[in-house]
């Protein structure tokens, strides 16, 4: 067959060949080229989820302790009632014991 075509047709033929083959490692860097990019990408997207669910747990953490503090600050505040209440009523009993010790002593005085 190539007996049959010219010289001019092979050298066409070549030229064509030749276009050919840069076209496709052309294409065939712009596959490797879109691999890479992919490669990273998923890279960077593993990373991501990684960070991600680092940052998951921290907030989780810092819920349960806030939680745990709020139980905390109710428990507290009750007993800040509780003692507010014993020293409302210890403060009356000094100051009734105080006002009748001062009237006996100056019932005593007299």
């Amino acid at each position: 067959m190539l007996n049959e075509l010219s010289a001019s047709q092979i050298q066409q033929l070549e030229t064509e060949n030749q276009q050919l083959l840069r076209d496709l490692e052309g294409t065939l860097d712009q596959v490797m080229n879109a691999t890479q990019s992919i490669q990273e990408i998923s890279n960077l997207q593993n990373q991501l989820a990684y960070h991600l669910n680092t940052q998951h747990e921290i907030v989780q953490s810092l819920y349960d302790d806030s939680w745990k503090n709020t139980e905390t600050l109710v428990t507290a505040n009750q007993v800040l009632v509780k003692t507010e209440k014993m020293v409302g009523e210890t403060r009356w009993w000094f100051g009734f014991f105080f006002i009748m010790a001062g009237l006996i002593l100056l019932f005593l005085d007299w």
